[in-house]
C-alpha cells in the first residue's frame, strides 16, 4: 500500500512491526488480515473522530469475514500450522518455507480484494 499509493513515511512498517505471528507471535490473527484491515484505514479511514467509522468498519468486517470463508480461519497458526511463539516451530516454519508457500497466496489474495478499493490509476 505505502508504494501503491506512493506514501513517504517511515511510520508505516514501524506500526505493523509488532503485527507478525499473529499479533506478535501470539499466533492469533494472521498478519495478512490485519495487514489489510490497516491499508483499508488508509484507504477508506476517516480523518478526525468527527468523521463516521462506520463506513469503513463495514468494509473491514466485510473482509473478513470472506477471508475465514474462504480460507477457514483468520488465526495465523492455523493457516501457517505453526506455532510461531516457539524458536523451534519458527525455525521449522523458515525451513519449510512456510512465507512463500502459505502466507504470499494469502497475501495475493488480500491485495487482489483490496485492489477494488485503489482509486483509479491516471
Amino acid at each position: 500500500m505505502k508504494e501503491e499509493l506512493a506514501l513517504d513515511s517511515d511510520i508505516i512498517p514501524r506500526i505493523a512491526s509488532p503485527f507478525g505471528g499473529g499479533l506478535g507471535r501470539s499466533g492469533m490473527l494472521c498478519g495478512v488480515v490485519s495487514g489489510t484491515l490497516m491499508a483499508l484505514g488508509i484507504l477508506k479511514g476517516r480523518d478526525s473522530a468527527e468523521e463516521r467509522v462506520e463506513p469503513v468498519l463495514e468494509e473491514a468486517r466485510a473482509f473478513v469475514l470472506k477471508f475465514e470463508e474462504r480460507f477457514g480461519t483468520v488465526e495465523c497458526r492455523d493457516l501457517a500450522g505453526y506455532d510461531l511463539s516457539s524458536a523451534r516451530q519458527r525455525k521449522l516454519f523458515a525451513l519449510n518455507k512456510v512465507r512463500e508457500k502459505t502466507c504470499a497466496g494469502l497475501l495475493a489474495w488480500a491485495l487482489d480484494e483490496l485492489d477494488r478499493h485503489l482509486p483509479p490509476s491516471p
